[in-house]
């Protein structure tokens, strides 16, 4: 980072040009977060298509931050707050921002969706564990940890009696160094929901499968399931999908998943193309993720009349079919 007259200009190493630049009069580290290319979530692919990923989030004044997209120039998204910011800091993959105020108040803003929740009130420390999606924070004499940063509604709670001095992460072992005066008392992250995170970044989902299938159903992992389950559904991962919505016992839902599938190979051994690709696979999909116009739309164009109200029917919808 070379700072000039006002102007940050960000410099990669091996690069002759400069990455990007931006204008911001506050420099301290824990007011800039700058995150490039972080491939420890990705799965080596020589043939696959890597999309650069670099981004910073900074302030424009106090109470303003940005988010820009270092590859494009444009700008990921634009925080106003009405207090003033005292640190920041986007996950390795940039897709949320944390962020706290004054008042100690912890916010997450994620930029896939633009939405903007309160995590945390009176937050004395906060960090996310090193390269993970991970997030541990103080709130007086509770530690709060998400393993789960999509579903922030569960939390994993410790009581503890001293203030939080930081996070160690080595030889696969994670643990929060809390300083209770005269001693100092380390608290033992659960690693396998860690790398649970850092697998379904990755889409390794048979080993994000691996990592939750040994563990009982606990209101962190059964949000862990649904996670994978969603992002299983939206790769077409079909046979991942059966098994996290059996392991939630979502018997409907597992059934309707492994008819789906069976369809998906029937039509390929009879069309001779993808299931995947054929429109009453990609039917049932939208039925599935309630899309009901895009299903109607896919059977119709098929002329697929009596298909298309019986799906109403059987869904107990009612729905006034254009001629």
């Amino acid at each position: 980072m070379v700072h000039n007259a006002g102007e940050l200009s960000l410099v990669e190493y091996g690069c002759n040009e400069v990455l990007g630049t931006c204008r911001t009069e506050h420099l301290s580290p824990f007011l800039i977060s700058v995150r490039l290319n972080d491939r420890s979530f990705r799965t080596p692919d020589p043939h696959s298509n890597f999309e650069e990923n670099k981004k910073i989030a900074y302030l424009i004044d106090l109470q303003t931050i940005r988010i820009l997209d270092l590859v494009s120039g444009v700008t990921a998204g634009t925080l106003n707050h009405d207090c003033k910011i005292d640190w920041l800091e986007l996950n390795p993959h940039a897709s949320h921002l944390l962020f706290r105020d004054k008042k100690q108040q912890l916010h997450l803003f994620n930029l896939i969706t633009q939405e903007r929740i309160a995590l945390l009130s009176f937050c004395s420390y906060v960090q996310w564990v090193p390269d993970s999606d991970v997030v541990v924070a103080q709130n007086r004499s509770n530690l709060y940890v998400w393993y789960s940063i999509r579903n922030p509604e569960q939390a994993t709670i410790f009581p503890i009696k001293g203030e939080v001095e930081g996070i160690e992460r080595t030889q696969g072992r994670t643990e929060v160094l809390v300083d209770e005066g005269s001693t100092a008392v380390s608290y033992v992250l659960d690693e396998a929901l860690i790398e649970f995170g850092m697998a379904l970044e990755a889409l390794a989902y048979d080993h994000a499968i691996a990592i939750l299938e040994p563990l009982q159903l606990a209101p962190e992992t059964e949000a862990m399931w649904k996670q994978l389950a969603d992002a299983a559904l939206h790769h077409k991962e079909l046979a991942v999908a059966e098994r996290c919505y059996a392991a939630l016992g979502d018997v409907a839902k597992a059934r309707f998943i492994h008819k789906v599938n069976q369809a998906k190979d029937e039509v390929a051994q009879a069309v001779g193309i993808d299931g995947l690709d054929h429109y009453s696979v990609r039917a049932k999909l939208a039925l599935l993720q309630h899309q009901w116009k895009v299903a109607e739309t896919l059977l119709l164009e098929h002329g697929q009349v009596n298909a298309t109200i019986q799906m109403y029917t059987e869904c107990h919808r009612r729905r006034k079919l254009g001629r």
